[in-house]
């Protein structure tokens, strides 16, 4: 698909799931700000873009998306450098490790001798940063009269899971926030919806000392089609799912392969319990 005149920040684009969303999106014509905390992270993103001719539309930004201040700051520095948003996709992350480095092995530390300030740094990174970036782009969204927004959040089973309960904690609450601002966008001409990989991939977030086989789990171009197609005219009206990007058709038509990709963010049926007033 061809995304010219599109201008897209990716937050976590120094490596992972967000470097292969950003090269996607720049190789198909979009202006990318490429959002990440490591200077190392965003020269070799720069590098990888010039391989595919494409570092023209990538414009760096180190940012410290667990510092208020800078956050608040992003989406008007990146309007500024540019030009007129279309899509913000909320991929930044960090992980358990934040808590213990040792979080999956046996020396692993339960959560009661943990550091809390660990624990805020995930929160703050992993679901606070999203917010508020969601706020002040969704603003020039309305005004603009259109936008994307793509939040990455996880598997289900990964945010109970007992080792990453910090990690998985914040996730699950991106994910239902996300639901909840979805439902809040449906009469907007912004459309907000999450892309997740569909289980472990091959990222920073696993520790070097993983027992996952690097080569058998989830690479992180298959975000690569899913993202692209959500930044197209395509996606028009499209709201409030979460794509699961392993099992996105390209061989299909992108609104095929969306909904057969697809479901209701945030597992609507697996909730409703509670009692009502009639």
């Amino acid at each position: 698909m061809n995304l010219q005149g599109k201008v897209a920040i990716v937050t976590g684009a120094g490596g992972g799931l967000g470097g292969a969303m950003a090269l996607a999106l720049a190789g198909a014509g979009a202006k990318v700000a490429a959002v990440d905390v490591s200077l190392e992270g965003i020269t070799a993103l720069m590098q990888r873009a010039a391989s595919i001719n494409a570092q023209q539309n990538v414009v760096p930004f180190v940012v410290n998306l667990g510092d208020r201040n800078e956050c608040e700051k992003l989406v008007d520095e990146v309007i500024a450098a540019c030009g007129d948003l279309t899509m913000l996709v909320n991929n930044a992350g960090v992980g358990q490790q934040m808590i213990d480095p040792d979080y999956s092995t046996a020396q692993a530390k339960p959560f009661w001798e943990t550091d809390i300030s660990g624990w805020e740094r995930i929160i703050n990174v992993n679901m606070r940063a999203p917010v508020i970036l969601m706020q002040k782009a969704v603003k020039h969204f309305i005004k603009r009269g259109g936008g994307r927004v793509v939040n990455v959040t996880t598997s289900f089973d990964t945010m109970i899971a007992p080792k990453v309960w910090a990690y998985g904690q914040a996730k699950a609450g991106f994910e239902a926030v996300s639901a909840s601002l979805a439902a809040q966008l449906a009469n907007t001409p912004v459309t907000l919806n999450i892309l997740v990989p569909g289980g472990p991939a091959n990222t920073g977030l696993l520790p070097a000392n993983t027992d996952l086989p690097r080569d058998k789990i989830i690479q992180p171009p298959v975000m690569g089609p899913p993202v692209v197609w959500l930044a197209s005219d395509d996606s028009n009206g499209f709201n409030n799912r979460r794509i699961v990007a392993r099992l996105w058709d390209n061989n299909i038509p992108g609104k095929e392969a969306a909904q057969n990709a697809s479901a209701p963010c945030a597992w609507p049926g697996f909730g409703i319990q509670a009692a009502q007033p009639k």
